[in-house]
């Protein structure tokens, strides 16, 4: 059976091309972007999570201690659609059963603390900092072998430079940290976090967000969660290797 894949805030074209390539594939928004949240079916039913905010939806908001007002990021208690709780709390549950979380943090046109908001759902979502890197560090196969599966996706020249944020942690996420980018002050730029089986990876932004997607999904993805063919199962059961469910 083939991975089910959620494509959240990512293009309509990169959707199309994946379920060309025979993908099951479902697009669908977190409503930052515009103002809608439209989950196609509760975000723990997907194998493969990609988020890919390229653009917010800015409302008026008033400013308080009669400020005034001005254009802010859309709140998650405003934006319409399906109840938040009953389609993304389960999702940290869920990333420990084994699920894969493919986020990219752009940067965007909007101050740096209403930025954060649109990462919030996400369970241990580092903070967002202010950043200006042209040199960068790539974790590299014999130093780091534990980025050889990522290496895919580790090319320095197809990144969008300078680089505008960096990525800062809580403590007790510090354990589970596996670094694939940073810059010369050993700041995160790209990294991986484990949750149990499964893992948040976090990137930033790329020239072509959807290239990388794509080479994720087809020389990253079989190497984190490779697919059994329906011989090896046939197999696996013959042998009394299998667990009947």
């Amino acid at each position: 059976m083939a991975h089910r894949v959620l494509l959240l805030d990512c293009s309509a074209e990169v959707s199309q091309q994946l379920k060309n390539e025979n993908f099951d594939v479902a697009l669908g928004s977190i409503g930052f972007v515009t103002g809608v949240r439209q989950l196609p079916h509760p975000i723990y039913e997907a194998d493969v999570i990609v988020y890919n905010p390229t653009a917010v939806k800015e409302v008026e908001i008033v400013y308080p201690h009669s400020l005034g007002k001005g254009k802010g990021v859309i709140k998650s208690r405003d934006i319409k659609g399906p109840d938040v709780g009953l389609f993304l709390e389960p999702l940290l549950p869920h990333l420990n059963a084994g699920a894969i979380l493919l986020v990219f943090a752009n940067h965007l046109a909007v101050p740096l603390s209403q930025l954060q908001t649109i990462y919030d759902w996400i369970p241990s979502m580092p903070k967002l900092a202010a950043a200006y890197d042209s040199k960068l560090e790539i974790a590299g196969l014999e130093s780091q072998p534990f980025s050889a599966p990522y290496q895919p996706l580790l090319d320095e020249s197809r990144l969008v430079k300078p680089i505008k944020l960096t990525l800062e942690f809580d403590v007790e996420d510090l354990f589970d940290q596996e670094v694939l980018i940073q810059n010369r002050l050993r700041k995160t730029i790209a990294c991986v976090l484990k949750f149990g089986k499964g893992q948040l990876i976090v990137l930033p932004t790329y020239k072509s967000n959807d290239e990388i997607i794509l080479d994720f999904m087809h020389r990253v993805l079989p190497q984190l969660a490779p697919i059994p063919s329906s011989k090896a199962i046939v197999d696996c059961y013959r042998s009394g290797t299998c667990q009947q469910l």
